[in-house]
């Protein structure tokens, strides 16, 4: 019987596995796209996201490989340090920074990061995505820079084939959101993607005989990578310079940071979605990644993070342990060996189609309304991390965004605590002050002119009943305070039983 209960469940997460292969094949070619990467570099990091990272971490649901969030750091990486290949170190390096994540127990690093910039930091992406697929729709294949991409100033035709591809692939894509024909368990089978592409590679096929032919470059290619592919040309002992480089170094930390922070957020809502509610070991699942990673850049892949999009498919497919991630490796290694001529029929537009749906998906209007109706001390961090992303670069955007985000929280907190110092009871010559429950330094000012106002020949009480904490400078304030009372002849009620003004009597 037991034997019986291995197979079903074997056979149960193959078919999981085939699934999420079906959705990741696409996607990964898209990624790579969208990063300005050699296109067999997004189906190698689906090979290392399954068969690697996906027998490394101890999630039973989740599956990894190449993200969108990822694919503006590796276009710009790119720019920056001049070729993939040289992008390669850094995601290497960008290995031992997670593994050592890891190590020093860092899983929970999420929890400390406020959500506004984690959502402005997605949506700056998702925002730079839609915008660098652009000249794709348009049969534009070669600029290089985003200055390129929103102005495609360089000189070229646009190709009626590709524009053709392109619209078309919009059109149904909205039909079938609007329709949210997703529903269908027909599409839970085959997702919609990959009928897309399917579609409109045959499409394509059919406009070669047509004057809207698409030329070669309008097209996925990867054979002849596969063909000339050699390992030892993706990193050499020559180029191990480049490991101790400073923009090498400030590209493997970012990609450090996001991959992390990804794959952590992806864990997270990849437990909330496992049926049987496991839950994952956070820091292994950082070695997880930072081997993968090594892996990837090592054999020429890109980045590598847990995906949501397929972790949530693998949930739905009846996925039940990590097998069906492992599988789904192996049918992408699978593919690459034996259907590389029909990958190369799909066209560049369709992938770009995609790709402007996930970024349509990150920056999404309703995120911003959601975010809008948590209040401007969220909303205004939110806004100023995508613009600073968008106008400076990634690392650059989240600080700021980052330091408007402690503005707006010592703003909050100097609020709400200098709202609850105001509450004064008067009863002729009798006077209550009730504290809040932080005095920190940002209400010295405050609290200096409420008691240095308290009457000579008074009686006054300070209630520091709800008080949790007061700085140090605060308690020297209300230590001095005691001392002069008598002077004034204040006679002074301290409800201090937690004994925060340190052995402070009563008088």
């Amino acid at each position: 019987m037991e034997k019986y209960i291995k197979i079903d469940k074997l056979i149960r997460n193959a078919r999981s596995g085939l699934i999420v292969f079906l959705v990741a094949l696409p996607l990964c070619l898209g990624i790579a796209l969208a990063s300005g990467a050699p296109l067999m570099s997004g189906l190698i990091a689906g090979i290392i996201g399954g068969l690697v990272v996906g027998s490394i971490s101890n999630s039973k649901v989740s599956v990894s490989g190449p993200a969108a969030g990822l694919s503006i750091i590796v276009f710009q990486g790119i720019n920056d340090i001049g070729s993939f290949q040289n992008v390669g170190y850094a995601i290497v390096l960008s290995g031992l920074f997670q593994i050592s994540l890891g190590l020093i127990k860092s899983g929970r690093i999420t929890d400390y990061l406020p959500l506004s910039v984690i959502e402005g930091m997605m949506s700056s992406i998702g925002i730079l995505l839609i915008i660098k697929q652009v000249p794709y729709i348009f049969g534009e294949n070669s600029y290089h820079d985003i200055y390129d991409a929103i102005t495609m100033h360089k000189k070229h035709i646009f190709h009626s084939g590709a524009i053709f591809l392109g619209g078309l692939s919009i059109i149904l894509y909205i039909t079938f959101r609007y329709f949210n024909l997703e529903r269908y368990k027909a599409f839970h089978i085959i997702p919609f993607p990959l009928l897309l592409v399917a579609g409109t590679s045959i499409i394509a096929l059919y406009l070669r005989t047509t004057p809207m032919s698409l030329s070669d470059s309008d097209f996925v290619h990867i054979k002849d990578f596969v063909n000339n592919y050699n390992l030892f040309q993706n990193l050499n002992w020559q180029g191990l310079a480049l490991l101790v480089q400073p923009g090498t170094i400030k590209l493997a930390f970012i990609i450090a940071i996001v991959a992390s922070i990804e794959s952590l957020l992806s864990i997270e809502a990849a437990d909330k979605l496992d049926p049987e509610k496991s839950t994952t070991n956070k820091d292994r699942e950082l070695v997880a990644q930072g081997i993968g990673n090594i892996a990837s850049g090592f054999l020429g892949g890109l980045p590598i993070t847990s995906v949501v999009v397929r972790s949530s498919v693998n949930v739905q497919s009846g996925a039940n342990s990590r097998a069906s991630a492992i599988i789904h490796g192996f049918y992408i290694l699978i593919a690459i060996l034996f259907m590389t001529q029909l990958i190369d029929l799909i066209p560049l537009a369709t992938l770009a189609t995609i790709l402007i749906f996930t970024g349509y998906n990150l920056a999404h209007p309703q995120l911003i309304k959601k975010i809008y109706h948590h209040g401007i001390s969220q909303f205004v961090p939110f806004i100023i991390t995508i613009i600073s992303v968008l106008a400076t670069d990634l690392l650059k955007g989240v600080l700021i965004g980052f330091i408007s985000t402690i503005f707006f929280t010592l703003k909050d907190h100097y609020y709400v605590q200098n709202k609850q110092l105001n509450k004064l009871n008067h009863d002729n010559s009798t006077i209550e002050i009730k504290f809040g429950s932080h005095l920190t330094f940002l209400l010295k000012k405050q609290i200096k002119s409420q008691i240095h106002a308290i009457p000579n020949n008074s009686i006054c009480t300070l209630n520091f009943g709800q008080t949790i904490h007061i700085d140090h400078e605060i308690k020297e304030i209300f230590k001095d305070f005691i001392r002069d009372a008598i002077h004034k002849n204040i006679s002074l009620v301290i409800d201090d039983r937690k004994n925060l003004l340190e052995g402070s009597s009563n008088d």
